[in-house]
């Protein structure tokens, strides 16, 4: 959409292939850069991702924006994805918790915030 852009450094953002193509031309995603911590938020039952209740009315349609356009909550990737994350993690002794924040840290951070480090392994260890 801004060719004069296409080299410069400030427009180039860490994220996977997939969701990159989604976002293509599309304005209505917010710039990683800018978001703040607990503006997205997992639901640990659904695996999906949801906009902070705390959010204002406009940051909250900002994050429903990003999340439908990214379709972050696409059964068939994200989700399975961040399932695949949690039970490994869940089921497995030997993945460290800090493993699990270096190669998933939205889902580290996520349970971090809501002091789930141990509770998830209740929930997620016996399936």
């Amino acid at each position: 959409m801004y060719p004069q852009l296409a080299y410069v450094w400030r427009n180039y953002r860490l994220v996977c292939g997939r969701l990159n193509g989604r976002k293509g031309d599309y304005e209505d995603v917010l710039d990683p850069f800018i978001v703040e911590n607990g503006w997205f938020v997992l639901d640990f039952q659904s695996m999906q991702i949801k906009p902070a209740v705390n959010l204002r009315q406009a940051q909250a349609a900002a994050v429903k924006a990003t999340i439908d356009r990214l379709r972050l909550n696409d059964d068939d990737t994200c989700v399975e994805a961040r399932q695949e994350w949690i039970t490994q993690y869940c089921k497995n002794p030997g993945i460290p918790f800090e493993m699990l924040r270096r190669y998933a840290p939205f889902i580290a951070m996520e349970l971090e915030r809501q002091g789930m480090q141990e509770s998830i392994k209740k929930i997620y260890g016996t399936k």
